[in-house]
């Protein structure tokens, strides 16, 4: 017999008995009723893209935010902050910038926020958890990135922080888990993780060396050294995730 729990589906596989369903009985079985509208999903839209050409990836993006409903009733008058993927240092890898391997480029992230300002968003908030103190802007220039672009992209709102410390809060936000948790009954978080009203997961769509494929999903966070992605699931936050991959 079968391992116990693979269902009737696995038992089948390993018995040669014929299949005792006749058409009548198949027949006779009632349909079952079409619950797809009210199922517990998101809606998702892919658009592809030739290259990361600014004005091309931009209007990618807003097709996308078009085919999911648009942006502005959530971040309208919302502070946003945005946790970009920019694990690890910087360096190339096959030949090919970091921007383009394994870090969010920084085209997308002048889309994501100009969409957004455009949408009405308050304020803007890139962040990353990076391995070093020092400010992410220093991280980013090292890259190649264009600052002062991705400032005028969204509307002169945006502002950046790298949420390894408490970075320029006076102190921490402490976020109590409601039920207790199961090791810890709180987190200290930096403070924009608490002072968001709408939280966007920009990932990279790779491979990952120990997942395979991974960070399609919420990307790893750290509070002061846990993952906030463990963190704040148990939270009962406003805080909506608007996951967006790019490849």
């Amino acid at each position: 017999m079968l391992v116990r729990g693979l269902g009737t589906a696995a038992a089948l596989v390993g018995s040669r008995r014929p299949l005792a369903w006749s058409t009548a009985q198949e027949s006779a079985v009632p349909p079952l009723p079409d619950r797809s509208k009210n199922a517990p999903s998101m809606p998702v839209a892919i658009q592809r893209g030739d290259s990361y050409e600014p004005s091309l990836v931009r209007h990618k993006l807003d097709a996308a935010l078009e085919l999911i409903g648009g942006i502005d009733k959530l971040v309208r008058g919302k502070i946003v902050t945005v946790k970009l993927n920019l694990t690890g240092e910087i360096h190339q890898l096959c030949g090919l910038p970091a921007c383009r391997t394994y870090h969010i480029h920084p085209s997308v992230v002048a889309a994501l926020c100009a969409a957004l300002n455009d949408a009405g968003a308050q304020r803007i908030a890139l962040v990353e958890a990076l391995y070093y103190r020092e400010p992410i802007e220093k991280f980013l220039i090292t890259g190649g990135w264009d600052i002062a672009a991705i400032q005028s992209a969204g509307g002169h709102k945006v502002v950046l922080e790298n949420t390894k410390n408490r970075g320029s809060w006076p102190r921490y936000s402490r976020l109590n888990v409601p039920w207790g948790g199961y090791l810890f009954p709180a987190f200290e978080v930096n403070q924009w993780y608490e002072k968001s009203d709408v939280f966007v997961s920009l990932s990279k769509l790779k491979e990952h060396a120990c997942a395979g494929v991974g960070t399609n999903d919420i990307d790893r966070i750290e509070v002061r050294g846990v993952p906030l992605k463990q963190a704040i699931c148990p939270f009962s936050r406003k805080l909506v995730s608007l996951k967006l991959l790019n490849s």
